[in-house]
Protein backbone atom coordinates (compact mmCIF):
# COMPACT_ATOMS: atom_id res chain seq x y z
CA UNK A 1 0.00 0.00 0.00
CA UNK A 2 1.18 3.68 -0.82
CA UNK A 3 0.41 6.55 0.35
CA UNK A 4 -0.80 8.15 -3.37
CA UNK A 5 -3.17 5.50 -3.45
CA UNK A 6 -4.49 6.01 0.05
CA UNK A 7 -4.74 9.59 -1.46
CA UNK A 8 -6.65 8.58 -4.66
CA UNK A 9 -9.06 6.31 -2.65
CA UNK A 10 -10.15 9.57 -0.04
CA UNK A 11 -9.95 11.85 -3.38
CA UNK A 12 -12.43 9.44 -5.37
CA UNK A 13 -14.23 8.29 -1.88
CA UNK A 14 -13.68 4.56 -2.88
CA UNK A 15 -14.77 3.57 0.88
CA UNK A 16 -17.50 3.36 2.99
CA UNK A 17 -18.46 6.55 3.74
CA UNK A 18 -21.27 6.39 6.37
CA UNK A 19 -22.02 4.57 9.16
CA UNK A 20 -18.20 4.91 9.87
CA UNK A 21 -16.56 5.42 13.35
CA UNK A 22 -12.48 6.76 13.90
CA UNK A 23 -10.38 4.08 16.02
CA UNK A 24 -11.66 5.32 19.38
CA UNK A 25 -15.13 4.45 18.64
CA UNK A 26 -16.84 7.98 17.65
CA UNK A 27 -19.31 8.16 14.89
CA UNK A 28 -17.81 10.11 11.80
CA UNK A 29 -19.40 12.03 9.36
CA UNK A 30 -17.05 13.44 6.72
CA UNK A 31 -19.12 16.33 6.05
CA UNK A 32 -16.09 17.92 3.18
CA UNK A 33 -13.46 15.99 2.67
CA UNK A 34 -10.85 18.49 2.10
CA UNK A 35 -8.81 20.72 -0.80
CA UNK A 36 -5.50 19.16 -1.87
CA UNK A 37 -2.55 20.79 -0.86
CA UNK A 38 0.13 20.62 -3.47
CA UNK A 39 2.78 22.76 -1.14
CA UNK A 40 3.94 21.97 2.18
CA UNK A 41 1.89 21.34 4.88
CA UNK A 42 -0.78 19.14 5.76
CA UNK A 43 -2.51 16.62 2.82
CA UNK A 44 -5.74 18.67 2.73
CA UNK A 45 -7.27 22.17 3.68
CA UNK A 46 -10.67 23.08 4.82
CA UNK A 47 -12.00 19.94 5.47
CA UNK A 48 -14.95 19.22 7.91
CA UNK A 49 -16.38 16.36 9.61
CA UNK A 50 -18.66 15.64 12.70
CA UNK A 51 -17.35 13.80 15.72
CA UNK A 52 -20.15 12.54 17.67
CA UNK A 53 -21.62 15.54 18.42
CA UNK A 54 -19.43 17.81 17.28
CA UNK A 55 -18.33 19.75 14.39
CA UNK A 56 -15.07 20.03 13.46
CA UNK A 57 -13.00 22.37 10.94
CA UNK A 58 -9.56 22.26 9.62
CA UNK A 59 -7.06 20.08 7.94
CA UNK A 60 -6.73 16.13 7.47
CA UNK A 61 -3.14 14.27 7.15
CA UNK A 62 -3.17 10.97 5.47
CA UNK A 63 -0.51 8.26 5.76
CA UNK A 64 -0.12 4.85 5.27
CA UNK A 65 0.67 3.84 9.01
CA UNK A 66 -0.05 6.27 11.58
CA UNK A 67 3.67 6.06 13.08
CA UNK A 68 4.73 7.94 9.91
CA UNK A 69 2.98 10.58 11.72
CA UNK A 70 6.33 11.10 14.00
CA UNK A 71 8.39 9.63 10.95
CA UNK A 72 8.06 13.02 9.69
CA UNK A 73 8.52 14.41 13.15
CA UNK A 74 5.17 16.17 12.37
CA UNK A 75 4.52 16.47 16.15
CA UNK A 76 7.24 19.29 16.32
CA UNK A 77 5.50 21.19 13.37
CA UNK A 78 2.60 24.03 14.20
CA UNK A 79 1.72 23.56 10.48
CA UNK A 80 -0.28 20.23 11.74
CA UNK A 81 -1.32 21.63 14.61
CA UNK A 82 -4.74 22.00 13.07
CA UNK A 83 -4.90 18.74 11.81
CA UNK A 84 -9.06 17.42 12.80
CA UNK A 85 -8.50 13.82 11.08
CA UNK A 86 -5.52 11.58 11.09
CA UNK A 87 -6.16 9.10 7.92
CA UNK A 88 -4.31 5.95 7.79
CA UNK A 89 -4.78 2.56 6.38
CA UNK A 90 -2.92 0.90 9.64
CA UNK A 91 -3.33 3.04 12.69
CA UNK A 92 -0.29 1.18 15.17
CA UNK A 93 0.10 4.09 17.14
CA UNK A 94 -1.30 7.09 18.54
CA UNK A 95 -0.24 10.27 17.55
CA UNK A 96 -0.12 13.88 18.79
CA UNK A 97 0.19 17.16 17.76
CA UNK A 98 3.02 19.19 18.62
CA UNK A 99 0.61 20.60 21.96
CA UNK A 100 0.09 17.47 22.93
CA UNK A 101 -3.43 16.70 21.87
CA UNK A 102 -4.21 13.60 20.28
CA UNK A 103 -5.57 13.46 17.15
CA UNK A 104 -8.62 11.18 16.00
CA UNK A 105 -7.01 8.52 13.84
CA UNK A 106 -9.83 6.90 10.92
CA UNK A 107 -8.70 3.63 9.57
CA UNK A 108 -9.50 2.86 5.72
CA UNK A 109 -8.22 -0.54 5.83
CA UNK A 110 -11.68 -1.38 7.13
CA UNK A 111 -14.00 0.22 4.87
CA UNK A 112 -12.37 0.27 1.66
CA UNK A 113 -14.25 -1.39 -1.52
CA UNK A 114 -11.99 -4.10 -2.43
CA UNK A 115 -13.80 -4.83 -5.79
CA UNK A 116 -12.65 -1.51 -6.79
CA UNK A 117 -9.39 -2.20 -5.23
CA UNK A 118 -8.89 -5.22 -7.28
CA UNK A 119 -10.22 -3.44 -10.59
CA UNK A 120 -7.16 -0.84 -9.63
CA UNK A 121 -4.82 -3.47 -9.54
CA UNK A 122 -5.71 -4.89 -12.41
CA UNK A 123 -5.53 -1.77 -14.42
CA UNK A 124 -2.31 -0.95 -13.05
CA UNK A 125 -1.00 -4.45 -13.80
CA UNK A 126 -2.05 -4.28 -17.46
CA UNK A 127 -0.03 -4.71 -20.18
CA UNK A 128 -2.64 -3.99 -22.84
CA UNK A 129 -2.18 -0.76 -25.29
CA UNK A 130 -4.36 1.03 -23.01
CA UNK A 131 -4.97 -0.61 -19.25
CA UNK A 132 -8.91 -0.75 -19.60
CA UNK A 133 -9.52 -2.13 -23.14
CA UNK A 134 -10.74 -5.53 -21.71
CA UNK A 135 -13.69 -3.26 -19.96
CA UNK A 136 -14.58 -0.84 -22.54
CA UNK A 137 -16.94 -2.91 -23.67
CA UNK A 138 -19.17 -1.53 -20.13
CA UNK A 139 -18.55 2.17 -21.18
CA UNK A 140 -21.77 4.24 -22.64
CA UNK A 141 -21.36 6.74 -25.58
CA UNK A 142 -22.55 9.40 -22.98
CA UNK A 143 -19.61 8.52 -20.67
CA UNK A 144 -17.30 9.40 -23.94
CA UNK A 145 -18.50 12.52 -24.78
CA UNK A 146 -18.92 14.60 -21.54
CA UNK A 147 -15.06 13.23 -21.00
CA UNK A 148 -14.06 14.35 -25.06
CA UNK A 149 -15.19 17.62 -23.89
CA UNK A 150 -12.89 17.98 -20.88
CA UNK A 151 -9.83 16.40 -22.69
CA UNK A 152 -9.98 18.40 -25.15
CA UNK A 153 -10.05 21.46 -22.96
CA UNK A 154 -7.46 20.76 -20.69
CA UNK A 155 -5.42 19.64 -23.83
CA UNK A 156 -6.02 23.27 -25.14
CA UNK A 157 -5.58 24.81 -21.29
CA UNK A 158 -1.76 23.36 -21.49
CA UNK A 159 -1.01 23.94 -24.76
CA UNK A 160 -2.04 28.29 -23.46
CA UNK A 161 0.68 27.50 -20.83
CA UNK A 162 3.57 26.59 -23.36
CA UNK A 163 2.48 29.38 -25.19
CA UNK A 164 1.87 31.79 -22.50
CA UNK A 165 6.18 31.06 -21.72
CA UNK A 166 7.04 31.47 -25.31
CA UNK A 167 4.93 34.65 -25.79
CA UNK A 168 7.02 35.82 -22.35
CA UNK A 169 10.56 34.90 -24.24
CA UNK A 170 8.98 36.81 -27.67
CA UNK A 171 8.65 39.99 -25.65
CA UNK A 172 4.33 39.74 -26.48
CA UNK A 173 5.08 39.87 -29.86
CA UNK A 174 1.60 37.82 -30.99
CA UNK A 175 2.90 37.55 -34.40
CA UNK A 176 6.33 36.04 -33.74
CA UNK A 177 4.48 33.50 -31.55
CA UNK A 178 2.69 32.47 -34.28
CA UNK A 179 5.13 32.17 -36.95
CA UNK A 180 6.77 29.99 -34.36
CA UNK A 181 3.97 27.70 -34.08
CA UNK A 182 3.40 27.50 -37.75
CA UNK A 183 6.76 26.98 -38.31
CA UNK A 184 6.84 23.85 -36.08
CA UNK A 185 4.28 22.21 -37.28
CA UNK A 186 5.66 22.62 -41.22
CA UNK A 187 7.88 20.26 -39.82
CA UNK A 188 5.74 17.82 -38.10
CA UNK A 189 6.55 14.95 -37.56
CA UNK A 190 10.26 13.78 -37.99
CA UNK A 191 11.75 18.00 -38.46
CA UNK A 192 9.42 19.54 -35.96
CA UNK A 193 12.98 20.20 -34.29
CA UNK A 194 14.42 21.82 -37.17
CA UNK A 195 12.06 23.88 -38.09
CA UNK A 196 11.25 25.63 -34.76
CA UNK A 197 14.97 26.05 -33.98
CA UNK A 198 14.74 27.83 -37.85
CA UNK A 199 12.13 29.85 -36.81
CA UNK A 200 14.49 31.18 -33.59
CA UNK A 201 17.34 31.85 -35.64
CA UNK A 202 15.48 33.90 -37.94
CA UNK A 203 13.34 36.31 -36.15
CA UNK A 204 9.60 37.47 -37.10
CA UNK A 205 10.92 40.87 -37.42
CA UNK A 206 13.68 39.89 -40.08
CA UNK A 207 11.13 38.04 -42.02
CA UNK A 208 8.50 41.32 -41.57
CA UNK A 209 11.58 43.60 -43.41
CA UNK A 210 11.60 41.28 -46.40
CA UNK A 211 7.89 39.71 -46.71
CA UNK A 212 7.42 41.74 -50.04
CA UNK A 213 10.46 39.96 -51.73
CA UNK A 214 9.90 36.68 -52.13
CA UNK A 215 13.53 35.47 -53.32
CA UNK A 216 14.87 37.26 -49.98
CA UNK A 217 12.89 34.78 -47.80
CA UNK A 218 13.65 31.62 -49.86
CA UNK A 219 17.20 33.11 -49.15
CA UNK A 220 16.64 33.35 -45.53
CA UNK A 221 14.34 30.11 -44.81
CA UNK A 222 17.39 27.87 -47.05
CA UNK A 223 20.01 29.69 -45.76
CA UNK A 224 19.38 29.56 -41.96
CA UNK A 225 18.66 25.86 -42.81
CA UNK A 226 22.15 25.40 -43.81
CA UNK A 227 21.47 24.33 -47.69
CA UNK A 228 23.22 27.69 -49.01
CA UNK A 229 26.38 26.27 -47.26
CA UNK A 230 28.11 24.27 -50.61
CA UNK A 231 28.86 25.48 -53.76
CA UNK A 232 26.29 24.26 -56.49
CA UNK A 233 26.50 25.01 -59.79
CA UNK A 234 22.98 26.35 -60.27
CA UNK A 235 21.87 29.83 -61.16
CA UNK A 236 19.36 29.92 -58.82
CA UNK A 237 21.39 28.81 -55.97
CA UNK A 238 24.06 30.90 -56.57
CA UNK A 239 21.45 34.03 -56.63
CA UNK A 240 20.18 32.54 -53.08
CA UNK A 241 23.76 31.80 -52.04
CA UNK A 242 24.94 35.41 -52.79
CA UNK A 243 21.90 37.18 -51.02
CA UNK A 244 22.23 34.99 -48.05
CA UNK A 245 25.60 36.12 -47.43
CA UNK A 246 24.95 39.28 -47.38
CA UNK A 247 21.78 38.93 -45.06
CA UNK A 248 23.37 36.27 -42.70
CA UNK A 249 26.36 39.25 -42.16
CA UNK A 250 23.44 42.09 -41.77
CA UNK A 251 21.68 40.61 -39.11
CA UNK A 252 24.99 38.00 -38.09
CA UNK A 253 22.51 35.37 -38.14
CA UNK A 254 23.18 31.81 -36.72
CA UNK A 255 23.00 29.04 -39.34
CA UNK A 256 21.47 25.62 -38.59
CA UNK A 257 23.78 22.19 -39.88
CA UNK A 258 22.56 20.59 -42.62
CA UNK A 259 22.72 17.15 -40.70
CA UNK A 260 19.89 18.56 -38.31
CA UNK A 261 17.52 17.83 -40.98
CA UNK A 262 16.51 14.25 -41.72
CA UNK A 263 15.28 13.32 -45.54
CA UNK A 264 15.31 9.33 -44.68
CA UNK A 265 12.09 7.39 -45.19
CA UNK A 266 10.09 10.28 -46.08
CA UNK A 267 7.92 11.53 -49.45
CA UNK A 268 9.90 14.01 -51.01
CA UNK A 269 7.08 16.08 -51.30
CA UNK A 270 7.71 16.73 -47.45
CA UNK A 271 11.46 17.39 -47.61
CA UNK A 272 12.45 19.88 -45.26
CA UNK A 273 13.82 21.66 -48.37
CA UNK A 274 10.25 21.71 -50.01
CA UNK A 275 8.78 22.98 -47.08
CA UNK A 276 11.17 25.75 -46.47
CA UNK A 277 10.84 26.87 -49.67
CA UNK A 278 6.90 26.64 -48.99
CA UNK A 279 6.67 28.65 -45.82
CA UNK A 280 8.90 31.23 -47.19
CA UNK A 281 5.68 31.52 -49.96
CA UNK A 282 3.46 31.78 -46.90
CA UNK A 283 5.33 34.68 -45.57
CA UNK A 284 5.37 36.65 -48.86
CA UNK A 285 1.71 35.68 -49.20
CA UNK A 286 0.18 36.19 -46.19
CA UNK A 287 2.39 39.34 -44.30
CA UNK A 288 -0.75 40.37 -42.48
CA UNK A 289 -1.47 36.34 -41.70
CA UNK A 290 -2.54 36.78 -37.72
CA UNK A 291 -4.85 39.39 -38.63
CA UNK A 292 -6.51 37.47 -41.38
CA UNK A 293 -6.61 34.17 -38.77
CA UNK A 294 -8.69 36.32 -36.69
CA UNK A 295 -10.94 37.63 -38.86
CA UNK A 296 -11.81 34.40 -40.48
CA UNK A 297 -15.18 33.18 -39.47
CA UNK A 298 -15.38 30.15 -40.95
CA UNK A 299 -12.95 26.53 -42.05
CA UNK A 300 -12.93 27.28 -45.74
CA UNK A 301 -11.45 30.67 -45.50
CA UNK A 302 -8.92 29.62 -43.25
CA UNK A 303 -8.22 26.72 -45.19
CA UNK A 304 -7.61 29.24 -48.10
CA UNK A 305 -5.07 30.69 -46.41
CA UNK A 306 -3.06 28.46 -46.42
CA UNK A 307 -3.42 27.11 -50.11
CA UNK A 308 0.02 28.07 -51.30
CA UNK A 309 2.46 26.71 -54.00
CA UNK A 310 6.36 27.27 -53.84
CA UNK A 311 7.89 29.06 -56.78
CA UNK A 312 8.20 27.67 -60.00
CA UNK A 313 11.91 26.28 -59.34
CA UNK A 314 10.59 24.06 -56.91
CA UNK A 315 7.96 22.52 -59.57
CA UNK A 316 11.52 20.36 -60.93
CA UNK A 317 13.49 20.72 -57.49
CA UNK A 318 13.06 18.42 -54.41
CA UNK A 319 16.38 19.49 -53.21
CA UNK A 320 18.97 22.16 -54.37
CA UNK A 321 20.51 21.26 -57.73
CA UNK A 322 18.77 18.21 -58.54
CA UNK A 323 15.92 18.18 -60.99
CA UNK A 324 13.07 15.98 -60.72
CA UNK A 325 9.80 15.22 -62.76
CA UNK A 326 7.91 18.39 -62.64
CA UNK A 327 5.58 18.43 -60.24
CA UNK A 328 3.78 21.83 -58.67
CA UNK A 329 4.64 21.84 -54.85
CA UNK A 330 2.10 23.28 -52.64
CA UNK A 331 0.78 22.68 -49.15
CA UNK A 332 -1.13 19.81 -49.57
CA UNK A 333 -5.22 19.69 -47.65
CA UNK A 334 -3.81 17.14 -45.32
CA UNK A 335 -0.60 19.49 -44.01
CA UNK A 336 -3.05 22.48 -43.80
CA UNK A 337 -5.67 20.51 -41.57
CA UNK A 338 -2.32 19.84 -39.43
CA UNK A 339 -1.19 23.45 -39.37
CA UNK A 340 -4.96 24.44 -38.11
CA UNK A 341 -5.27 21.61 -35.65
CA UNK A 342 -2.02 21.99 -34.22
CA UNK A 343 -0.59 25.76 -34.59
CA UNK A 344 -4.14 27.92 -35.45
CA UNK A 345 -6.59 26.23 -33.12
CA UNK A 346 -3.84 26.60 -29.59
CA UNK A 347 -3.09 29.95 -30.48
CA UNK A 348 -6.44 30.98 -31.24
CA UNK A 349 -8.15 29.88 -27.93
CA UNK A 350 -5.40 31.33 -26.28
CA UNK A 351 -5.11 34.56 -27.82
CA UNK A 352 -9.37 34.89 -27.46
CA UNK A 353 -8.77 33.71 -23.73
CA UNK A 354 -5.74 36.47 -22.93
CA UNK A 355 -8.13 39.08 -24.89
CA UNK A 356 -11.41 38.42 -22.92
CA UNK A 357 -12.63 37.29 -26.41
CA UNK A 358 -15.21 33.84 -25.79
CA UNK A 359 -16.23 33.88 -29.80
CA UNK A 360 -12.41 33.48 -30.65
CA UNK A 361 -12.28 30.77 -27.92
CA UNK A 362 -15.93 29.08 -29.70
CA UNK A 363 -14.60 29.66 -33.07
CA UNK A 364 -11.29 27.74 -32.33
CA UNK A 365 -13.19 24.41 -30.90
CA UNK A 366 -16.03 25.41 -33.74
CA UNK A 367 -12.89 24.85 -36.44
CA UNK A 368 -11.94 21.13 -34.62
CA UNK A 369 -15.67 19.81 -34.61
CA UNK A 370 -15.49 20.62 -38.76
CA UNK A 371 -12.34 19.08 -39.40
CA UNK A 372 -12.19 15.31 -39.90
CA UNK A 373 -10.47 13.19 -37.85
CA UNK A 374 -6.88 12.54 -37.69
CA UNK A 375 -5.47 9.42 -39.24
CA UNK A 376 -2.36 8.39 -36.72
CA UNK A 377 -1.40 5.33 -35.14
CA UNK A 378 -2.85 6.06 -31.61
CA UNK A 379 -6.03 6.54 -33.43
CA UNK A 380 -6.01 3.43 -35.45
CA UNK A 381 -5.42 1.73 -32.16
CA UNK A 382 -8.49 3.76 -30.60
CA UNK A 383 -10.94 2.30 -33.59
CA UNK A 384 -9.30 -1.09 -33.10
CA UNK A 385 -10.35 -1.26 -29.52
CA UNK A 386 -13.81 0.42 -31.16
CA UNK A 387 -13.77 3.79 -29.80
CA UNK A 388 -14.44 6.31 -32.62
CA UNK A 389 -13.68 9.21 -33.60
CA UNK A 390 -16.10 11.60 -35.54
CA UNK A 391 -14.08 14.81 -36.27
CA UNK A 392 -10.67 16.51 -35.22
CA UNK A 393 -12.03 17.68 -31.75
CA UNK A 394 -12.89 13.48 -30.60
CA UNK A 395 -9.23 12.72 -32.36
CA UNK A 396 -7.49 15.41 -30.54
CA UNK A 397 -9.01 14.24 -27.17
CA UNK A 398 -7.94 10.82 -27.43
CA UNK A 399 -4.66 11.21 -28.62
CA UNK A 400 -3.96 13.32 -25.71
CA UNK A 401 -6.11 10.87 -23.05
CA UNK A 402 -3.46 8.04 -24.54
CA UNK A 403 -0.35 10.29 -23.85
CA UNK A 404 -1.36 12.23 -20.49
CA UNK A 405 -3.70 9.72 -19.00
CA UNK A 406 -3.46 5.70 -20.17
CA UNK A 407 0.27 5.97 -20.55
CA UNK A 408 1.26 6.75 -17.20
CA UNK A 409 -1.89 4.40 -15.56
CA UNK A 410 -3.40 7.00 -14.65
CA UNK A 411 -6.56 5.46 -14.27
CA UNK A 412 -8.03 7.11 -11.33
CA UNK A 413 -8.08 10.67 -12.90
CA UNK A 414 -9.44 9.44 -16.02
CA UNK A 415 -13.27 10.09 -16.18
CA UNK A 416 -14.20 6.62 -17.68
CA UNK A 417 -11.22 4.51 -15.23
CA UNK A 418 -12.78 6.13 -12.33
CA UNK A 419 -16.65 5.03 -13.88
CA UNK A 420 -15.47 1.23 -14.53
CA UNK A 421 -13.75 0.95 -10.92
CA UNK A 422 -16.78 2.15 -9.40
CA UNK A 423 -19.43 -0.05 -11.39
CA UNK A 424 -20.93 -2.78 -9.01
Amino acid sequence: MKEDFLHKIWHYRLFECSKVHTECGQSLDILAFGTENLDAGPDLFNAKIRLGNTVWAGNIEIHVKASDWFKHKHQYDPAYQNIILHVVYENDVVVHNNLGVVIPAFSLKKYIHQGAVRKISYLRQSTDWVPCTKLLKQTSKLWWIAWKDRLLVEKLERACLELSRQLVLLQSDWEALLYQQLGRYMGVPVNAAAFQLATRHLPFKIVQKHCHKLNDLEALFLGIGGFLNKSIEDEYVQQLKKEFDYLKAKYELQVLKKEQWKFSKMRPAAFPTVRLALFARLQYERPQLMQAILETQDLDSLQKLFKVQASTYWDTHYVLGKTSKSIVKKLGTKSIYTLIINAVVPFLFWYGKQMGRTDLKERAIGFLEQLPKEKNQIIEQWEAIEVESDNAFDSQALIYLKKSYCNSYSCLDCHIGKRLIREN
